[in-house]
């Protein structure tokens, strides 16, 4: 695809966003779509008809971020001068209009307009270069179509978000080693979560086990900002995980005596939300909140606090003991109150692997991983925004998860808009967060993940109705996802793209044996 045909694309891929009232997205496709014009002119400065059309898509990623309906953007001087007619609706047409046009309502037409008329730019007979990559281009494996090696290029793209879909035995353990293995080759660290102990490239491991060397503290606090911080939003966050976690749904009595269990535990540590300074106090720990729920009448009597004593009164044992079954089994694990944490800050020099496998079960996998990401998230948040302007890396990280039906599907509450991951898929690329996630199932990613991804990837499917929903995905027929046979083979769409590319991944394996 030429430049030409890119610009267009990212424009089109806008107007789509403004259309869903997603102004963020929407600016970043138009300040894309300008930047790719910009390159153009840098190369051919003699195109001075692409200035008119740089001011206006970089307008429009400025106005998108106001969140102002422009109905006539005018960039030009003259009565016969192109114009693009902007509506929220219907997309970008360069058109000839007359000056009087300037003040005439724009009537909404059925018919949806995404395109450019580059004719009019006295583009079409010019040669049109390649676009030189202007960030790391990672070899990833061939390009069938072309029988041309393919790139991955992910400062390029929209975002560092990538989907992985593939059935048992298609690939995607070897794919995902290959992407952690090529990034970590160009100093981008990689966090890795590994459920079964097989994505092991040969950087450190941090094994969640029962020996406990390391461990995560879901109870330390995952926000410091007077905006969001503190024990109270960090209590509603724990609450959401515990009922992630716990496999019988708590009742809203036995809700609400945990919930006063937390708010006790914080403030016999100190923790209060009253007064964010006590908010850098050592949190207490699932050992402490076990204690606490197997003695709550002791420890809360011994503390003569009157507000818990009353609320201890009103709980009767039969609540207590629920609240307790469901929990002992997460609240007793070493993982979750080890004396050495793991190092978040170094994830900014160093990539890990996170080793889940011990943790046996889906509960408690889970609740470590998204205590982790949460704790990650907050951390690279803390850093501000990426300014590349100022020399910052795009990417500063990227996590990376093996089926990820253990964050997101197994409690059905894939779209929930609180989900870490689905946090992340709309914040990205703010905080120059990547994430490489897998599963066998399209249904396994979130709505906001599936919506916001630059990279997706589909391998051999596990059945009939998986391959129809990949073929719907990816936009191609049916046929040609039917077809795959081979591990590592697949189709692959980027931000980039206008079609997805026919494509075979290299096999780690091979690339680690041929360096030895």
């Amino acid at each position: 695809m030429d430049i030409v045909d890119q610009i267009s694309y990212l424009s089109d891929k806008a107007y789509t966003y403004l259309e869903h009232e997603n102004f963020a997205f929407a600016s970043q496709y138009f300040e894309d779509a300008a930047n790719m014009a910009r390159q153009l002119f840098m190369q051919n400065p003699h195109y001075d008809n692409l200035l008119p059309l740089i001011e206006t898509l970089s307008t429009l990623a400025v106005d998108s971020r106001s969140k102002i309906d422009i109905k006539i953007a005018n960039f030009a001087n003259g009565n016969t001068a192109p114009q693009i007619i902007y509506n929220t609706f219907h997309g970008p047409a360069i058109q000839e209009e007359v000056a009087k046009t300037r003040s005439r309502k724009i009537k909404k037409k059925k018919k949806k307009e995404l395109f450019f008329s580059y004719q009019q730019l006295a583009l079409e007979n010019k040669p049109i270069f390649d676009l030189e990559p202007t960030t790391m281009q990672l070899e990833v494996g061939k390009n069938l179509d072309e029988n041309k090696p393919l790139y991955w290029a992910p400062e390029d793209l929209m975002n560092g978000i990538v989907t992985i879909t593939g059935g048992s035995g298609s690939g995607k353990t070897q794919c995902l080693k290959l992407l952690a293995h090529k990034l970590n080759e160009q100093n981008i660290p990689c966090l890795i979560f590994d459920l079964h102990g097989d994505i092991d490239i040969g950087i450190d491991t941090i094994s969640l086990d029962y020996i406990g060397e390391f461990g995560v503290n879901p109870m330390e606090l995952s926000s410091k900002s007077r905006i969001d911080g503190g024990p109270i939003p960090h209590i509603n966050r724990l609450m959401t995980q515990f009922s992630y976690a716990v496999k019988n749904k708590f009742s809203s009595t036995q809700s609400s005596w945990l919930r006063n269990l937390l708010l006790f535990a914080y403030k016999d540590y100190g923790i209060v939300q009253e007064e964010p300074s006590t908010w850098n106090k050592p949190p207490p720990d699932f050992r402490f909140l076990l204690k606490l729920i197997k003695n709550a009448d002791n420890i809360i009597m011994e503390s003569e606090d009157e507000e818990f004593i009353r609320v201890l009164d009103l709980i009767t044992k039969s609540t207590k003991v629920a609240v307790e079954n469901r929990l002992v089994s997460i609240l007793e694990h070493p993982a979750f109150y080890s004396k050495k944490k793991i190092p978040i800050d170094e994830l900014r020099e160093k990539s890990f692997r996170i080793l889940l496998k011990p943790l046996n079960t889906i509960d408690m996998q889970f609740l470590a991983s998204d205590t982790i990401i949460r704790q990650i998230f907050a951390y690279f948040k803390s850093l501000g925004h990426v300014d590349a302007s100022k020399g910052d890396d795009k990417l500063r990280i990227f996590i990376i998860i093996d089926e990820v039906k253990v964050f997101t599907g197994f409690k059905g509450k894939i779209n929930d808009p609180y989900h870490i991951l689905n946090t992340i898929a709309t914040e990205a690329r703010k905080f120059g967060i990547g994430m490489i996630l897998a599963s066998q199932i399209l249904a396994h990613f979130g709505r906001d993940i599936r919506s916001n991804a630059a990279t997706k990837l589909i391998l051999r499917t596990m059945d009939n109705d998986e391959t129809k929903r990949c073929s719907k995905e990816m936009k191609i027929k049916i046929d040609r996802v039917a077809n795959i046979t081979r591990p590592g083979e697949g189709f692959i769409i980027t931000s980039r793209d206008k079609d997805a590319r026919h494509i075979q991944l290299a096999n780690y394996d091979d690339i680690v044996k041929c360096k030895i």
